[in-house]
């Protein structure tokens, strides 16, 4: 009688459209762990906190912080919530969506800020733009609880404009705010002047903060000590070493990579023992993974770009 009962709630077309759906993070998960032999990628655990017990609040202010791009993404959230009237003379099922489009949102950044003590990238910000869609996309259904006929033609055309207009709009202010100018930006301009570098000086890199753009465009083999594209040796690493250069040791690093390291509170002027400090990850914010000791290496490079500097130091072969 139950099983007769789950299988009408459950038939084998609802079956398989929810294994479609769900089939994007199967596979995600398993080339994960395929590549790097864990589930979940790297970096993301790097910024992992090691102990569960509060809020970290560099997760959330990040929320709040002015940006044109994110306050599309907050506006678009906030039109959601003030709809969720049209929906009360719907169905359960189309109930349940637009809930769920709902509540995804501060369920995903409160986890997040129990898991890290990292601020938050623009690419963060993705769930407010999928919880636009979740609650629109079931439009013809929403306008026949309100007794307002959408063609089909209609609808598709709609959830066109929608899917555009919440990816299109937000890169367009972006560029026209942020970027008035055709100059490239400053991580580029760095990124750029750093692979030069490297031309001339071959060899292993290692970096961490901005290492994304910096590694696409070096030619040279980079060691990216936030954990991107690393292995579940590097956590371990960095969780057990007490010297950074115990890391680039292991690696076999010949030059080494800092950005704004004046931007976090440490005092770049050489030491009576000619060393620096190095933090990294520098973004941590000291409850997760994170290595703070000298590095006795000669800087050989430097560069700036309107508030952004890189520094290389090079190791000194014996």
């Amino acid at each position: 009688m139950g099983a007769d009962l789950i299988y009408k709630k459950i038939n084998t077309k609802r079956l398989t459209q929810i294994l479609l759906g769900t089939a994007p993070v199967a596979l995600y998960l398993l080339s994960n762990l395929y590549y790097f032999d864990l589930l979940f990628p790297v970096s993301g655990l790097a910024k992992s906190v090691l102990d569960i017990n509060m809020l970290h609040m560099q997760s959330l202010e990040c929320l709040f912080a002015y940006e044109p791009v994110k306050l599309i993404f907050l506006l678009s959230y906030l039109f959601v919530i003030c709809n969720y009237s049209i929906i009360k003379k719907s169905s359960t099922e189309i109930k349940v969506v637009c809930l769920t489009a709902i509540l995804c949102v501060p369920l995903f950044y409160i986890q997040t800020s129990l898991r890290s003590d990292w601020a938050l990238w623009r690419w963060y910000f993705y769930p407010l733009i999928l919880s636009f869609i979740m609650f629109f996309a079931p439009l013809n259904t929403i306008a026949d609880s309100i007794k307002f006929k959408i063609s089909q033609k209609a609808q598709i055309a709609a959830l066109y404009v929608i899917l555009a207009g919440t990816f299109i709009l937000p890169i367009i202010a972006y560029n026209k705010i942020v970027y008035k100018t055709h100059f490239s930006p400053p991580l580029f301009q760095a990124g750029m002047q750093i692979a030069n570098f490297a031309k001339t000086h071959p060899g292993t890199y290692a970096m961490g903060d901005r290492a994304g753009v910096v590694g696409y465009l070096l030619e040279s083999p980079i060691v990216q000590l936030e954990g991107l594209v690393m292995d579940k040796h590097y956590l371990k690493l960095l969780e057990n070493s007490k010297h950074i250069v115990d890391i680039l040791d292991h690696y076999q690093v010949d030059y080494y990579i800092g950005y704004n390291l004046r931007l976090f509170g440490y005092d770049l002027r050489q030491s009576p023992n000619n060393c620096f400090t190095i933090v990294e990850p520098s973004q941590s914010g000291g409850y997760s993974r994170q290595i703070e000791s000298q590095l006795c290496w000669e800087e050989i490079f430097y560069c700036k770009f309107g508030n952004e500097t890189n520094r290389i130091f090079q190791r000194q072969h014996q």
